[in-house]
């Protein structure tokens, strides 16, 4: 994982959402959460510690820098202990590292890396349990805290049970063994009820996810293959190859393998999310909701890469094998280095925040009022509410902090129409024109006010209107 570009100034929209809700006082995060947004609670928690020590977006992005870090040696560890080969474990580790998923999520002020992180640690308290000759009830034990605990930073984590199943069935596994895991799971599920309880009653919240579609599965994996096809086609084949030679070695092996292990968990729990996103309330919001799997994708690289090496290159040649298999490891990265380009860059980022905050600090006046359309685009005012103090909000009527909502509360549709006519200077931030929308506050803007400067940043423009008999020439920047 390349952290190049972590350091970048400007925060994301959601990114802007954590540092709003890690900088609120205890009682009132408390009472956010007990209306939206109480699957990420446990994340805006640490983060409010995190943030004591400072506001910059480095450190905002460090609690996922260092988690995706563990996660390398995780998988890394992960690898050598179902492989026994220390190559394998170092292909395992350099396949997380160089994954253009794991580059931009373990820079991002969210809990995805965190979760990636706390997923191999229950994949490695797992086959702990299944292992531990000693005492498997204290592996088991852990197991369920750990399972229980990441599903609170991800409640979409909790797949990866779907996936154990699978992996229990495919070993043959005792009925000591089952017996423990359905008891482990037990306990994980009563310990997630209040997350999942509490998700059933906002789930109004992911009411804008669209039901999935046979392209939102092939778009899932494209996006763990890199862009473009040349790129697909040469990490299809590293992964098939990987997958059948790891197989073919593991065939022969009891107990718990690389690719019993880690195929279900790659893919299982994902075209689980998926498929139920098609027959049921979707929850699959993007490559997001299952990053977390890409250290198992990691380990079957490794496991496969490692055993062909081996095939290939004399027994008293290690030194090329892992040459070899680092070669192959730099060609997947070479093929994706375009997105690895795009993650690193700030054109990478759906809109250039800051750019935008900047301007308006610079041009706003005292008494301006300001219009965000689409709603979603409030994450500017969260994120840099001092650059943005002296504007009016001419919808939310009451701020997320009392309202218990993350935006606000609207007022009523009048109370809108009658805030916007009562302005002067108005900014519209998001879309570049008011007309044909419904919404109140759009309609008395196209109604009333009319367009005096335009200015463009990434993802969004920055429109001022006013009131006036004289209708000047529009400046348009950016």
């Amino acid at each position: 994982m390349t952290i190049v570009n972590v350091s970048r100034p400007s925060m994301y929209g959601t990114e802007a959402v954590t540092v709003y809700a890690a900088r609120l006082p205890f009682g009132s995060l408390f009472h956010l959460l007990s209306h939206v947004d109480a699957v990420h609670g446990a994340y805006y928690f640490l983060m409010h510690f995190v943030l004591l020590a400072g506001h910059g977006t480095f450190l905002l992005r460090l609690p996922s820098v260092l988690a995706m870090t563990a996660a390398a040696g995780l998988t890394a560890r992960l690898a050598r202990r179902l492989t026994g080969s220390d190559l394998a474990a170092l292909f395992a580790g350099l396949t997380l590292v160089i994954a253009p998923l794991a580059t931009e999520y373990g820079q991002a002020g969210r809990s995805y890396a965190i979760d990636t992180a706390m997923a191999v640690l229950t994949w490695s308290l797992f086959v702990t349990a299944i292992d531990s000759p000693a005492d498997p009830r204290a592996a088991w034990r852990y197991y369920t805290l750990v399972v229980a605990l990441t599903a609170y930073l991800h409640e979409m984590t909790l797949l990866v049970l779907a996936a154990n199943l699978v992996t229990l069935v495919w070993m043959r596994s005792t009925r000591d063994v089952w017996m423990a895991w359905v008891r482990a799971v037990r306990w994980a599920l009563v310990l997630s009820i209040p997350l999942l309880v509490t998700s059933v009653v906002q789930s109004r919240q992911v009411s804008w996810i669209k039901p999935a579609t046979w392209n939102d599965l092939n778009s899932a994996y494209r996006d763990f293959l890199g862009p473009g096809t040349a790129a697909i086609a040469l990490n299809v084949a590293l992964i098939v190859m990987c997958c059948w030679v790891a197989a073919r070695r593991d065939a022969s092996l009891p107990g718990v393998t690389a690719t019993r292990l880690c195929l279900p968990i790659f893919v299982v729990a994902p075209l689980l999310l998926i498929v139920e996103s098609m027959i049921a309330m979707p929850l699959y919001g993007g490559i997001r909701y299952v990053v977390w799997v890409s250290p198992a994708m990691a380990v079957l690289i490794g496991a496969g890469l490692d055993h062909a090496v081996r095939l290939l290159v004399p027994s008293g040649a290690r030194s090329f094998a892992a040459i070899l298999g680092v070669g192959v490891l730099a060609a997947s990265l070479a093929s994706q280095w375009k997105l690895e380009e795009r993650v690193h860059s700030s054109a990478g980022a759906p809109q250039d925040m800051l750019a935008a905050a900047t301007y308006l600090h610079q041009h706003e006046r005292p008494g301006d009022g300001v219009i965000f359309a689409p709603r979603s685009f409030y994450a500017l005012r969260l994120g840099y509410r001092n650059d943005l103090q002296p504007l009016r909000d001419l919808v939310i009527g009451q701020s997320g902090r009392y309202g218990g909502r993350l935006y606000g509360t609207e007022m009523s549709a009048p109370a809108i129409s009658d805030a916007v006519e009562d302005s002067t200077r108005i900014w519209l931030v998001g879309v570049s024109s008011p007309r044909g929308s419904t919404r109140p506050e759009l309609a008395a803007l196209s109604r009333n006010f009319h367009l005096v400067s335009q200015h463009h940043v990434t993802g969004m423009t920055l429109s001022l209107f006013q009131t006036s008999s004289l209708r000047p020439d529009v400046e348009t920047e950016g």
